[in-house]
């Protein structure tokens, strides 16, 4: 039997349908994006291993106003240290004897220290420095040297304690970390006279077995200083030979996992000789963020398009109110440079952006995800499902392959 030239031209066109389809259910692929600005133009953006992203900067031009930053190349490699005027750490050295009625304090010797800078989350308004600890290091059968630190952040602008991301945290097993006009915590270990031996703390725990932790006080801090308290008993059942320490200090929550070998040993101390990180606020402003119906002052801190202000809580009982800026959902950047917030391309994402199976579009701010012909539902929150159901389908191929055939 002869087959129409019509017949022919639709038979033609099934494969073509079929690679048009294919091509649509592929994954689009966006082409890369190019890297975002971090600081002004022609100022540098590292320091050493160290990204510096503006409002901080190396060189005149380069930063706002006290948040300049020194890049000391003298090590290896470089360390960035913050320079605003009255920001350092206050180191006094002390001793005292066991021996001794009172046990006086001995004045060994002060020093002061520029604060490191480790990080800078500009998306966040919050820096890593490495801030100050405090010990008591029994040096024989009589003999402590005690160091007692604090770390000032100048005023309380721009710079402040961090009360949502740092804790106050003593390790020892007979230590009362105290921060002043703040909180204090307790840690110990019950020695047991039967075995002539102290309990075994938990790794991890720092519930008060050998590590104990407080929140701060909220509002946040540009200064605090953390003592430890003198150990008053005879502690030679509690210690082993060699030297032994314990602890105090504020520090950010996540970095430290308590490890039972740093109850009463100098582990921790060999380990962070330069100090611990704290993470600190970074802020602007006094009167918050402007009204949209007022003009925007022309100190600003957020000056890209498709950035946002956020507002702090006022700092202590100070009754300004600071603001720190952010790029705008579905952007990301540098919100303080113009032109710093740029679009997330979250189709080259899918990790983060997740398009099941479905034909992802970039779009300002946003995305889209459409499911393929034939398909329907959310592709964003789960695979797209047939319009049709399977003996459809098959029904529909069976009769193709017969009437081409």
């Amino acid at each position: 039997m002869a087959i129409s030239s019509s017949t022919s031209r639709t038979q033609d066109l099934v494969p073509l349908l079929c690679l048009l389809l294919m091509a649509a259910a592929a994954p689009q692929h966006s082409c890369a994006s190019p890297p975002l600005p971090v600081t002004l133009p022609g100022c540098p953006d590292k320091c050493g291993n160290i990204s510096i992203p503006y409002p901080f900067g190396t060189k005149e031009g380069c930063f706002k106003p006290d948040f300049e930053v020194l890049c000391n190349d003298s090590f290896h490699p470089p360390r960035a240290f913050i320079q605003m005027a009255g920001a350092k750490i206050t180191v006094d050295d002390t001793y005292y004897k066991t021996n001794e009625d009172g046990m006086p304090d001995n004045d060994i010797g002060s020093s002061e220290w520029p604060i490191e800078l480790v990080d800078v989350s500009v998306s966040e308004g919050k820096a890593r420095v490495l801030g100050a600890f405090s010990y008591d290091c029994k040096m024989n059968d009589t003999y402590h040297a005690v160091r007692r630190q604090e770390i000032d952040l100048g005023y309380w602008m721009p710079f402040s304690m961090s009360d949502a991301d740092d804790v106050l945290m003593g390790i020892g097993s007979n230590v009362v970390a105290k921060q002043t006009s703040g909180p204090q915590c307790q840690s110990y270990l019950l020695y047991q006279l039967s075995t002539r031996k102290t309990d075994d703390p938990v790794n991890g725990s720092c519930s008060g077995q050998g590590c104990c932790s407080a929140n701060l006080r909220s509002g946040g801090m540009a200064a605090t200083e953390v003592t430890i308290q003198k150990n008053t008993k005879d502690d030679g059942g509690f210690y082993g030979d060699g030297v032994s320490c314990s602890y105090a200090m504020i520090v950010d929550k996540s970095w430290y996992n308590f490890s039972s070998p740093d109850v009463d040993s100098d582990a921790f101390l060999r380990r962070n000789a330069a100090g611990v990180p704290v993470v600190v606020n970074f802020s602007f402003g006094v009167d918050g963020c402007p009204n949209a119906s007022e003009p925007t002052p022309d100190d600003f801190a957020c000056v890209s398009n498709y950035s946002t202000c956020i507002e702090r809580p006022p700092v202590l009982d100070n009754v300004s109110i600071p603001y720190f800026c952010s790029c705008s959902a579905g952007y990301e950047g540098n919100p303080y440079i113009h032109g710093g917030c740029q679009d997330i391309d979250e189709c080259a994402r899918p990790h983060m952006y997740p398009c099941y199976g479905g034909k992802c579009k970039n779009t300002p701010g946003d995305y889209e995800c459409s499911c393929p012909a034939g398909t329907k539902g959310n592709a964003k929150q789960a695979p797209c499902t047939d319009l049709f159901p399977l003996p459809a389908k098959i029904s529909v191929v069976l009769g193709l392959c017969s009437w081409s055939s």
